[in-house]
């Protein structure tokens, strides 16, 4: 797997970016929530993450040295829940209706979509 095929972290796709990062880490024997990573896996860590960021990122974590402490700068910045786009979400789920040309399989499976999305949003940390 090669890092050009990652999305640069944007303000915007955070989980993206998250998702697809961290099994290049893993083949790397690298655990982002490990106390103690080695120099030779913090390298390794943080020229992952430079090399997969977008240049708007880049002034969070331009003078950041620890891969760690950069990755958790990373999850403070861009890993927060948009609360309108979270309530958005759950006004589609109770304002969907079963269209007349909607199978019944076809309407729950819809219903069960949104909810998934809601569920998987993560909570702002205040």
């Amino acid at each position: 797997m090669s890092l050009s095929t990652i999305k640069k972290l944007t303000p915007a796709n955070y989980s993206i970016w998250k998702f697809q990062l961290i099994p290049h880490f893993l083949e790397n024997g690298i655990n982002m929530e490990d106390e103690d990573i080695s120099k030779e896996k913090n390298a390794i860590a943080l020229r992952m993450i430079r090399s997969s960021v977008s240049e708007e990122v880049i002034p969070f974590i331009e003078n950041v040295e620890d891969a760690r402490d950069t990755w958790n700068i990373l999850r403070a910045n861009y890993d927060v829940v948009d609360e309108e786009s979270k309530f958005s979400k759950i006004i589609e789920l109770f304002s969907q209706r079963k269209d007349m040309n909607d199978s019944l399989t076809r309407y729950v499976s819809k219903k069960k979509q949104i909810f998934t999305q809601i569920n998987t949003i993560k909570r702002e940390d205040n």
